[in-house]
């Protein structure tokens, strides 16, 4: 197999290494931690290819060729705030070639530019994220083995988390089209895309075998691999915390902008950023709830109070309760802030 192009895809934690193939194909062929861990800003100079890498690029002969790409920021949904490691862009993209090589396919450049948003989410447990990326996504959809091997044992989570935490009230008998086998009800669905993606992780038969799996499997992923999980706010809406914070945070984003270039004055971004970042926030469960005893609610506190901003969604608190009513610590902070919705991320501890 002739490999005609390499592209390494740098992030401050690693870098990934693809091949092209001259048939189109594209393969991953390695990844590997910094030598020297980069920052955001130390990034904007790639460091040297890791040595395991390196050795990786004989295929495009002795003499190979780096051309930095430049990609826009890819982000699917606009939000007024967003913690730090949900919000980093520090990705870079370098392709490695031979002297006049081939030129790239347009379907390997595409991939290689939506990749990080992937990779992003899940490496964040952002996978509500991730399963809308996969679900709406054509560049990736065109190297579905690619993105399999990617994933790995996350691919099974990806669905559950986007399962259970979307509304939609034709989600059960799409799912169950999957598990039945009745590839022309659930195929081009959204779920049917994440299930073919996860469907040698997927040990159930049947849906009420996948909720059981995907409440031991979320549960080892919190207490056992102590990844977080980012998770939406439900119930916003019937309360101000979330829109009051909303338009704090646009208000001050105006202002600051504003009073940046009319009067050079600066540090507000990094004022704001402190102060959403130092927002106390709580799961409470409530099991006097009349309508719904496993309920977890989100409370958010500053220096003015502590209000209730919503609650964590049914399908998701079933499986939260008994971590918290077994004595494991639940610890949240805000994640994501829209107009119309918010987002906690979870972790245990």
């Amino acid at each position: 197999m002739e490999i005609i192009n390499m592209y390494g895809i740098w992030f401050s934690g690693g870098v990934y290494l693809f091949s092209e193939s001259a048939s189109g194909s594209l393969n991953l062929e390695g990844r590997a931690p910094l030598e020297n861990p980069a920052s955001d800003s130390a990034l904007q100079e790639l460091p040297a290819l890791p040595k395991t890498l390196q050795v990786l690029l004989a295929p495009l002969g002795p003499k190979v060729d780096e051309q930095p790409l430049v990609f826009p920021h890819e982000q699917d949904n606009y939000s007024t705030y967003q913690c730090s490691t949900l919000s980093d862009h520090s990705f870079r993209f370098v392709r490695y070639h031979a002297p006049l090589g081939k030129s790239p396919a347009a379907e390997c450049l595409g991939f290689v530019r939506r990749l990080p948003v992937l990779i992003n989410a899940v490496e964040q447990g952002d996978l509500v994220t991730a399963g809308q990326v996969l679900s709406q996504s054509r560049k990736l959809a065109q190297f579905p083995g690619l993105v399999k091997e990617l994933l790995g044992q996350d691919a099974f989570l990806v669905l559950a988390l986007y399962y259970l935490n979307v509304f939609d009230s034709q989600k059960e008998a799409l799912l169950a089209s999957c598990f039945s086998g009745d590839a022309r009800g659930a195929g081009d669905s959204d779920y049917g895309k994440l299930y073919k993606l996860a469907e040698k992780q997927i040990e159930s038969r049947d849906l009420n075998g996948f909720y059981k799996e995907c409440s031991i499997k979320i549960q080892n992923y919190l207490v056992d691999r102590r990844r977080p999980l980012v998770l939406p706010v439900v119930g916003t809406a019937f309360r101000k915390t979330q829109q009051n914070l909303y338009y704090l945070v646009e208000d001050v984003k105006r202002e600051g902008r504003k009073r940046r270039l009319l009067e050079g004055l600066e540090g507000w971004n990094k004022r704001l950023k402190t102060y959403m970042e130092g927002l106390r926030v709580y799961l409470s469960p409530e099991p006097y709830n009349p309508h719904d005893p496993y309920a977890i609610a989100v409370l958010l506190e500053d220096d003015e109070g502590c209000r209730h901003l919503g609650y964590i969604k049914r399908e998701m608190a079933r499986i939260l309760s008994p971590l918290l009513e077994s004595g494991i610590t639940l610890s949240a902070r805000l994640a994501r802030l829209s107009h119309d919705s918010a987002e906690v991320m979870v972790r245990v501890g």
